[in-house]
């Protein structure tokens, strides 16, 4: 972890609150696409790959408040799940998320209704958890 992820050597209060603003922009607009797809849409993997943003970007601004900052996802979900046992936060299903949106961005892979049907839930379920924590350490 220590060659992927570096100190941020700043109060990243202000950068987090923005990062805050623009997951919640990335879900709503999941949330606001999503209404009305038919579940053969091409459109799904859109809905994806803004849902695993925001993710992400909380996961990017929890961990800034801790002073620890990376551009390589890899390097955020693990730093998240290893210095942040307590938040029972799932290893594997990062990976199965980062995977499947790097396999449409990078290998023209397909993502469907059905793959983001199988973890639209855990992914909300992670957003509002780390929603809620970084608005918890941002009142301190």
């Amino acid at each position: 972890m220590r060659e992927c992820c570096a100190k941020a050597g700043e109060d990243n209060r202000e950068r987090t609150r923005s990062l805050l603003h623009h997951a919640k922009i990335a879900s709503d607009s999941s949330n606001d696409f999503s209404k009305g797809l038919k579940p053969n849409d091409e459109k799904w993997m859109t809905i994806y790959t803004l849902r695993y943003d925001s993710l992400r970007i909380l996961t990017e601004a929890y961990l800034l408040l801790g002073g620890v900052y990376s551009t390589n996802h890899i390097c955020l979900f693990s730093a998240l799940c290893t210095k942040h046992p307590e938040l029972e936060l799932d290893w594997k299903f990062f990976e199965k998320i980062r995977t499947k949106r790097n396999g449409a961005n990078y290998y023209g892979e397909i993502i469907t209704h059905v793959d983001f049907k199988e973890v639209e839930l855990q992914m909300k379920l992670y957003e509002s958890t780390l929603r809620n924590e970084i608005e918890k350490k941002l009142k301190k």
